[in-house]
Formats: C-alpha cells, structure tokens, sequence
C-alpha cells in the first residue's frame, strides 16, 4: 500500500478532527467468514454491528466449512485448523481454543502450507524453547500479544493491513502511526485524547554486531546517550563468538577468547549503563523500544538476573517495527524521528480501492496455499518431521565423524611415511637436537661435538652419517650451511674435517661458503682448502685420507698471492690509519683535559660570593678595554709606546703624573 510521508506526532494539525477507522459495510466473503470462526469476538467488534450471539457465530463458521457439528447430544466443533474437536456447549470454551497460541501457530502452519501439530507436541516445543519462541513463526511472544489487542489492530487485521501501523481519519483523509506508540491500557489512537499532545518520551536501544547505542528522550529532546563498541564478531565468517561456540562448540584460539572477554565487557558495560547510571531516565521512560538479536535479549531482560534494566513481561517494551543501520547515537536519532512520524494514505475512497485489491490478492494466495496443502495431506506428521530431522542431524554427525577420522588416519599415514622416508631411524629425537645445539653453540676446537660423538661410541658411524647427511627444513640446509650462516667457525673446521661436503646446495641453491657470516668463516674455508691440497701433494702415490672435493662447485676459493709492492702499500695503510687513530686518541684527550679544565674553573666561580663576582665582571670589562686601547688617565690620550704608571693608574707623560697628583693632593 503506497503511503507518502505527512507530518509527525508533535504537529497541531492532530488537536483536533481525529475519528477512528471503521471498517466498510459490505457483504462477508468467504475470508471474513474464516476469520469471524478463528476469532468470533475480533471480527463482531471490527464489524461494527455489535457483537455476534453465539448460536449467529456458529451458523457463520459453519456455512464457510471452517467447523463441523457432529450428531451427538454434547456437540462438538471440529477446528480444520488444528485438526481437533472442541466442546461447543460452550461459548468460552470455543473461545478459549480460538485464542490459544496452539491454535493461532496451526493458522499460519496451514497458510505455509504445513500440516498442524497436535496440542502434546506443542506443549512440548513450547517448555524445549529458550524463551525466543520455538520452531520459527509457530511461537508467539507473550509480550506482543498484548499488543495486538487494540481496536485498530483488530481493524487493521481483517482488513489485511497489518498490524504494525494504527490507523486514523481526519477530515475524509486515512492517517497512520506506528501501532507500537500506543501505551499499556491504550486501544487506539482515537480513543486517546493526549496521544498528540503528550511529548514522545521513550529509550531507544540498539545493539548489533558488537556495537551499542541507546539514548533516553524526554520532552522530545535526547537526555542523554551512550554508544560502545566491542571486537566480537568474527573477521570474514559474521557472527557473534557466542553464536558460534552454540552451533559448534568452544574454539580455542587466541581471537575466540579474546571475543569472549568483549562479550562479556560489553554485556556488563551495557547493564552499567541502563541499569545504574541512566535508572532514573530508564525509569521514567513510557516506553521501551529494543532492536537487538534473539540471544542477546538476556543481556536487557531477565527476572532470575538482578542486575538486568528490564523484566519480562514490562509492558513498556517494544520491538522496533522497521530496519535499523549500524548502532549508532546517530541511528538512534534516526529511529526516534522516524517512529514519530505520521503517514498518509489519501482520501477514504481511495484507501478502500487498495484494501479491496490487497484482500484480493490475500485471497488468490489462501487459496493456492489451500490447494497445496490438500496435496500434501498425505505428508508425515510433525513427529515423523522430528524424527527425520533427528536422522538428518545424526548423518551429518556421523559424516563430520568421518571426516575427523579420515583426517587423523591421513595425519598417521603421513608420520608413517615419514618415519619411512627418514634414512636416520635409529638417531633418537634428544641426540639430534644436542648435535644441533652443539653446532649453533661453535664451542671452541668443536669439543661439544666430539664429547657427543664419544657418547655414542656404538653407533659412531651412524652419528658421523647423520652430520655429513642429515637436511634441516625449511631451505633442506646441512649442518655445515647452518654452522656457516650462524657464524660458527670452530663448527665449520670441526665438520669438514668430519667429512662434510662443502659442494652440496640446499634448495636455494648456495653452498655452505656463500651462506657465510663474516670473513673470519671464509677465511676457515679457504685455509681448509689449502690444508687439503697439501695433504693431497704429500700423499701422490698413496691411499688420500680425504675425498675428492669438487671446488668449482663448492666456490671456495684459494688465497690471493699478494706481491713485494701490494704488501708494501698495505703496510703503509696500516701506518697511516694507526697514526690516524694515534692523532684522534690525542685530541680526545685533550678535549677531555679541557673539559676538566672548564669544569673546575666553573666550581670555583660558582664558590665566589657575590661581591667577588661583580669585582671579577669589572676586571674582565678594563682588561677587554685596555686589549682595544691604552689611554692617558688624564688626558686620554692614546698611549702608543710604553706608558708611565703611578699606582694602578696610566699616564703618557710626567705632566699628566704631576697634574694628576696635584689634583689628588698626593
């Protein structure tokens, strides 16, 4: 139904003029009959005829094949919907049963397309389910159901509008407004006198996804207002930690508890909130207006917790009847200028010509649904729905068994055919890391290496094999690459004497000598060189102690022959740069004595009293005077040879001293 923005509920245009929406007089098809046996009471009253008697109620469902009267004295009413007989002596009996959310759940079962359940099992869904409602759609929320109880829901209802919005006419115009503004004791908006006048004082809550906004609006202005933020979903999968730990159990990881922790912070930093710093407004407030998911309703609402805001059953609580975005002070600002907001439908005539078309397509789909539902009368019931839900859970059980077992009997085949693929089976897991070890630690003359080789003396020559052979992950590198890399030139000497290969490349392709740390490993690779090709001259004609060593591909080279001349220029860099540091030494020193220097002629100036200061200050001003220019005391005439002095005074002649001691009567 199209509906375009009016005006809101603070407008003036509301004070007056405001009538309730009647429904239409016409003739009851076979839908209205359907609702008027499901609930006798909301249609007489949304007629407008008065209320129906008992006996014009039943001749009414009756004739739309909604009940069937059977022959015996006590008469009994058959419920299509519920597949059920009901004793129809009595009119509060039928009542009771029309009204009774088993009753309401097998309507919209049948209106899916779904077989009804029987009583026992819906007993037993209800006292199975968390508090959140029971199988999706079937289980209504006691809190909502007083609700609907309003006038202008029930109008609403049997018109096809909904009952989320309250309608209103005003001078042969349709008007709405959220249906959820409406207070305990309130049945519609006409029948409120102060519903336009009174301020739209409420608390808007919103939690999603970790985040946390709330603020409190009092005489239509925001009191105050809260927004937290907590790492708890889980990055590229969605959905809170907790959600996850109930569909498959408690992860391990570092993340898993680290959103456990938020969840529980920001469950407490939320009641900290609500329920201690903002008591007072949240008190206050008329109404309650909560947007989070169904697990998270626990964190506002709880008899057991004595800590949560809100108690079950408060009939200032509502759900918000639109979308949300992001929970944000902005958003709940949003939300509170869009609940206050009222719609208009346009004239009277018109809003009649679109209720007519939606019954109309309302009553095309009751009767495909019907349709369907006939064929599918052959269907197992809701226990056979049960049990095969039971067997689908155990087969996916079992094929999540399958699966772990298939994965640890693929992790044993894989540590067996490693066991296999090992060629060193019988060197223990301890002796392989004390040889590792031995190697990084390049004790000197590799003294750590032979006292663990004559700890083994019985298997001498498989230790010896697994240090000439043995590859270490991740680059397949040899003991000797590793000894080199680390630096270790003891370890290096001690294993090419014990027969490594220096040729052999590990999967970057280097051999031990350029994976060498320094010069002074080089160094061991080239002397070894040396070593071996002079063994190898003395030994021409005999067995060779050592195996023959390809050296081009083991890159080591030989020492460079240096001449007369290139040792000479050698000798006279060493010269020049231990005169260098000989000349460097002697100014650190001197800049060290004439910091001592300083630093004593700064202790005993700061000895001097004031007095002795100012007299310092002076002398130094006459001296720097007198290293400019020497003038007569008298005359002040420059002096430019040497001076006569008579007492601590200058003079450039005897007749500036005789003047000068006429004048002072000396």
């Amino acid at each position: 139904m199209s509906t375009r923005r009016s005006s809101t509920i603070r407008d003036t245009r509301w004070t007056a003029g405001v009538q309730p929406l009647k429904r239409p007089a016409k003739t009851k098809d076979q839908s209205e009959v359907a609702v008027a046996a499901q609930q006798p009471e909301v249609a007489a009253a949304a007629a407008g005829g008065g209320v129906w008697n008992f006996e014009e109620m039943m001749k009414r469902a009756e004739e739309g094949d909604m009940v069937q009267l059977d022959g015996d004295e006590e008469s009994t009413v058959l419920c299509s919907s519920c597949n059920t007989r009901v004793a129809a002596a009595e009119r509060s009996q039928l009542q009771e049963h029309y009204a009774s959310d088993w009753h309401r759940a097998n309507v919209r079962r049948t209106l899916r397309g779904k077989s009804p359940i029987g009583e026992e099992d819906w007993e037993s869904r209800v006292e199975g389910s968390d508090g959140e409602g029971g199988e999706r759609g079937d289980v209504s929320d006691s809190s909502s159901s007083s609700e609907t109880e309003c006038t202008d829901e029930r109008t609403a209802t049997l018109l096809g509008l909904g009952a989320a919005r309250a309608y209103f006419v005003q001078q042969a115009t349709v008007f709405s407004v959220y249906s959820a503004l409406l207070r305990d004791g309130e049945s519609s908006v006409a029948s409120t006198p102060n519903f336009f006048a009174r301020p739209f004082n409420c608390a808007v809550i919103l939690l999603a996804g970790g985040h946390f906004a709330a603020g409190v609006f009092e005489n239509n202005r925001l009191v105050v207002h809260r927004a937290i933020h907590r790492y708890v979903v889980r990055a590229k999968q969605g959905g809170a930690q907790s959600a996850n730990d109930k569909s498959k159990g408690n992860a391990k990881s570092a993340g898993a508890n680290l959103r456990r922790y938020n969840e529980r912070v920001l469950r407490e930093e939320i009641r900290g909130v609500l329920g201690k710093e903002w008591l007072v407004q949240m008190a206050a407030a008329p109404l309650v207006f909560l947007r989070c998911a169904s697990y998270q309703r626990g964190i506002f609402i709880s008899d057991d917790d004595e800590d949560a805001p809100l108690r079950k059953g408060d009939a200032r609580l509502r759900t918000i009847p639109f979308e949300t975005k992001r929970p944000l002070v902005d958003e709940v600002k949003r939300t509170w200028e869009r609940l206050e907001e009222v719609h208009d439908h346009g004239a009277i005539e018109e809003f009649e010509k679109e209720m007519e078309e939606r019954r109309e397509r309302m009553r095309k789909r009751a009767t495909a649904l019907q349709r369907k539902g006939r064929r599918n009368e052959e269907a197992p019931s809701t226990f056979d729905d049960e049990r095969d839900l039971d067997e689908e859970d155990e087969r996916r059980n079992g094929i999540v068994r399958e699966r772990r077992e298939k994965k640890d009997l693929s992790k044993q085949e894989e540590a067996e055919k490693k066991a296999a693929e090992d060629p060193f089976p019988e060197i223990e897991q301890e002796l392989r890391n004390s040889i590792y070890a031995a190697v990084r630690e390049n004790v000197k003359g590799g003294a750590e290496l032979d006292r663990v080789l004559q700890g083994v003396s019985v298997r001498r020559e498989s230790v010896v094999r697994y240090m000439r052979e043995a590859r270490f992950p991740p680059i397949n590198s040899g003991l000797l690459h590793i000894a080199a890399a680390k630096g270790a030139e003891q370890s290096v000497k001690y294993l090419l004497d014990l027969g490594c290969n220096p040729a052999v490349r590990n999967a970057e392709g280097k051999v031990p000598y350029n994976c060498s740390e320094g010069k002074i490993v080089k160094n061991v690779f080239t002397a070894w060189r040396v070593e071996i090709e002079g063994a190898d001259e003395e030994d021409e004609g005999k067995s060779k102690r050592k195996p023959a060593i390809d050296w081009n591909k083991a890159q080591i080279p030989l020492p460079v022959e240096k001449s007369a001349e290139q040792l000479e220029k050698e000798a006279e860099k060493k010269k020049a740069k231990r005169d260098r540091q000989k000349v460097k030494t002697k100014e650190k020193k001197e800049e060290e004595m004439r910091e001592k220097e300083e630093q004593a002629k700064k202790a005993a100036y700061m000895a001097l009293s004031d007095r002795e200061k100012r007299a310092l200050a002076i002398e130094a001003r006459l001296a720097k005077m007198d290293s400019c220019v020497v003038r007569c005391f008298t005359c002040a005439t420059s002096i430019t040879g040497m001076p006569f002095e008579y007492g601590a005074n200058r003079f450039c002649s005897t007749a500036c001293v005789a003047n000068h001691r006429a004048k002072t009567g000396a």
